[in-house]
């Protein structure tokens, strides 16, 4: 076997299923050069299995040895992504990238790698970073009340370390290993955080006085926050720590402001620098100061997020904190409505709001948030929250956000402030403080009355993950049943109800069309198309999702105004009253019918607006009427009043396995063409009053032949797909063509789809007539 591809075969993937089958292709069809059967193979691996890890590399590594370096380097990306502290793929991402010469994602790379302190990279992809004359001294942070690193320097050259301030004990060495390449010497070292109850820093660094990225480091134990038994004496403090984004902490300061001067319960507004970059930002912090719109506190260098709150903590020890990211937008009287809730429920720890990119409490969903930045849009959102919240507006959660949390002084004065001994500072010390109040018989919940927006991902750029899956790392180790309960609430989702109510406070007219699609249609590139040009257009947006299973039907209505709203499910005949409210809210001008299957028609009549037909793409409903010969009912069909072709050219024409024709010629399969002509013996006759609709099919259709290197295409089947997520039907199975080669000799065909079975039997049935053989994954 080839060396390069020796560790793929041990890859963990499944015995006996599909994957391990496809995997096993993979590998074999690059071991023996058939490169295109290999990226085929690899691809459909990809498409199928995303969550499979294994799946990235065995597609990158097929693309690079077939010299597909651009691609090959964006699935690189796509799996560094993925698994960031897997610094096999991050060194092998790298060496593609430098291969193709991209230095912006070199630069992205590199300092991805910077920010991984808890593996170290091979020394072998160090030395060629070097002699290329890229600089990577080495990384270090803390984890787990240890401080790891790794430092790349000259041989005889070692990292020292030192701690910052007086009293402060070194770090006990627990290990430390040393690997020789060439000039320089790859160190990694782990040291033991000495038992302290007070803060300290330490300085790692090269001899030449610079800084190991990473150093230096702020250890801060949660005794370093005093716990008192005091009660709660003055007034509450909104602690905002600020570092860099000028423009993001001055619109998160004026709404505050403007909020601080229509809330009922008096609070402060107490800013830590942290001592970034841009002195702008600190002349504005001060002149806020001095016209005692705010307070400003200095930390002594800078600490970071954790080590910044610490310090904010420290100041006002016997007050209740709301900790309040400087890239967050506030709404009227938000801080009351938390107030409320803290003295409301007994043994009250911490108070998360809902918000934009806001881990478990994201709306209009945690997988899909709101992209929200400005205060009018937050105010709408906020107020609806306000409306649609009952007479209990809260609900306990597993753990708290900290980009907007209200931690009470019982809770501080029990268990102390962040733990820096346990986590790097940047991400996951507000989780372990709300495990650490969990532990203690305090609660952490939810304020379904208040929304706050999040401006997201800001804070840490591109090592954010690297960050994240580090310090989640140590809280797995800590909290090993953390990850199950948080899994299992976003299952579960009781939060959902709420969002949907809060979308339905928010639906307004569309001034446009509701597309309508069955179940399996819902991925339909025409339906992203028409996403994305009501994105681009700022126009509003709205689809209804319908899954049918005989007694009941569920229907899900997708709106998007100003953002995305949350997707809201009825389950009909029940809830037919609240659909209908939800279309008088909604108002469309007509229903944008995308198939022509039962139940389609069956909610488009009842719900009573004007009919349009798109048939931009032939729909598997629309295959299986065709095939089974079943008509469109009359009644039904007379009631559309137009027919649509969304696409105008070739490069947008979409086939009839969901294939976009652009992609198409771009991955280097062969164009789809004739295929109307060579699939469909017959439109039918219920068809004849749109037949502009059916010239400019095969218009296109022409134009995809003259185009196609290989002459006209004549077979172009559709496999697995066609038929969705649903059981084939017993009376339609695929079967050979009729042979047409006497008639019209067909030069190639092309499989569109992924079922392994499928494949296989056409692949045979050509083989046999000597047709080359394409594949093109659905």
């Amino acid at each position: 076997m080839n060396p390069d591809l020796n560790h793929i075969a041990y890859l963990p993937i499944r015995p006996g299923t599909s994957a391990e089958i496809l995997a096993q292709q993979t590998i074999g069809a690059m071991v023996q050069d058939r490169l295109d059967e290999a990226v085929s193979s690899a691809s459909i691996m990809h498409h199928n299995y995303p969550n499979l890890p294994e799946s990235y590399v065995l597609y990158a590594k097929a693309l690079s040895k077939a010299g597909r370096f651009s691609q090959s380097m964006a699935v690189w990306e796509e799996a560094v992504n993925y698994l960031p502290l897997k610094t096999i793929w991050l060194a092998q991402a790298i060496q593609v990238a430098v291969k193709v010469g991209n230095e912006e994602v070199i630069k992205r790379l590199l300092s991805l790698l910077e920010g991984i302190f808890i593996h170290p990279p091979s020394a072998g992809l160090l030395a060629e970073l070097t002699r290329q004359g890229r600089i990577v001294s080495g990384s270090v942070g803390i984890h787990c009340n240890q401080v790891m690193g790794w430092t790349w320097l000259p041989v005889g050259m070692g990292p020292r370390i030192e701690p910052i301030g007086g009293g402060a004990s070194s770090p006990t060495i627990l290990h430390t290993s040393m690997q020789i390449c060439g000039t320089h010497a790859l160190r990694s070292f782990a040291l033991a955080l000495p038992e302290s109850k007070d803060a300290y820093s330490l300085r790692v660094f090269s001899p030449d006085h610079k800084d190991i990225p990473g150093s230096p480091l702020t250890c801060e134990p949660v005794s370093s926050i005093s716990v008192r038994k005091t009660n709660r004496t003055g007034r509450p403090v909104v602690l905002m720590p600020v570092y860099d984004d000028k423009r993001a902490t001055w619109i998160s300061l004026a709404s505050l402001l403007a909020s601080q001067r229509v809330c009922t319960t008096p609070f402060d507004i107490v800013v830590v620098w942290d001592h970034g970059p841009d002195r702008h930002l600190f002349q504005y912090l001060e002149r806020l100061a001095r016209f005692q719109k705010i307070k400003l506190e200095v930390t002594p260098r800078n600490l970071g997020f954790l080590g910044a709150v610490n310090h904010g903590l420290r100041q006002y020890p016997n007050r209740d904190i709301v900790l309040l990211n400087a890239d967050t937008i506030v709404n009227g009287d938000w801080f009351d409505r938390l107030h409320r809730i803290s003295r409301a429920c007994p043994k009250v720890g911490t108070i998360t709001p809902m918000g934009s990119f806001a881990e478990l409490v994201s709306f209009p969903s945690p997988r899909d948030p709101a992209d929200v930045t400005s205060r009018k849009t937050t105010a709408k959102i906020d107020q609806a929250f306000k409306d649609a919240a009952g007479r209990r507006p809260w609900l306990e959660i597993p753990v708290g956000v900290g980009f907007c949390m209200y931690v009470t002084r019982e809770l501080l004065n029990r268990i102390g402030g962040l733990d820096g001994y346990w986590l790097f500072s940047g991400y996951g010390e507000e989780v372990d403080l709300c495990l650490r109040a969990k532990k203690a018989g305090f609660c952490n919940l939810v304020a379904l009355n208040v929304f706050v927006a999040h401006f997201g991902n800001r804070s840490f750029g591109l090592r954010k993950k690297a960050l994240v899956a580090q310090n989640n790392k140590a809280l797995f180790s800590r909290y090993p049943e953390y990850d199950k309960q948080y899994r299992q609430f976003l299952q579960d989702d009781p939060l959902r109800p709420h969002r949907e109510a809060v979308s339905l406070k928010l639906y307004r007219p569309l001034d446009g069309p509701l597309h309508i699609l069955y179940a399996w249609d819902k991925d339909s590139p025409n339906i992203d198309l028409l996403r994305e040009a009501g994105k681009l257009q700022n126009q509003a947006w709205g689809a209804l999702l319908i899954q049918d299973l005989g007694t009941k039907t569920y229907v899900t209505l997708q709106v998007r105004r100003e953002i995305k709203l949350a997707d809201t499910r009825f389950i009909l005949p029940l809830q037919w009253p609240n659909l209908k409210t939800a279309m008088e809210r909604l108002s469309p001008t007509c229903l944008m019918l995308h198939s022509l299957a039962a139940p389609v028609l069956k909610l488009a009549q009842q719900l009573g607006y004007p009919m349009e037909l798109c048939l931009g793409q032939l729909t598997p409903q629309l295959l299986r009427l065709w095939r089974n010969g079943s008509p469109c009912p009359e009644d039904a069909f007379n009631m559309i009043r137009r027919v649509h072709c969304l696409d105008k050219d070739v490069a947008g024409w979409i086939s009839a396995a969901g294939i976009n024709a652009e992609v198409v010629l771009r991955e280097n399969h062969i164009p789809v063409s004739e295929y109307f002509c060579a699939e469909i013996p017959a439109f039918p006759a219920w068809l004849v009053p749109a037949p502009r609709h059916l010239e400019e099919f095969r218009r296109l259709c022409s134009q995809a032949s003259q185009q196609s290197r290989y002459g006209t295409l004549f077979y172009v089947l559709g496999v697995n797909d066609l038929w969705g997520n649903t059981p084939r039907p017993a009376n339609i199975r695929p079967c050979p063509p009729v042979d047409r080669e006497k008639s019209t000799p067909a030069r190639a065909m092309l499989i569109i789809g992924n079922d392994p079975e499928q494949i296989r039997m056409w692949s045979a049935w050509a083989a046999d007539r000597k047709i080359p053989c394409y594949l093109s994954v659905a």
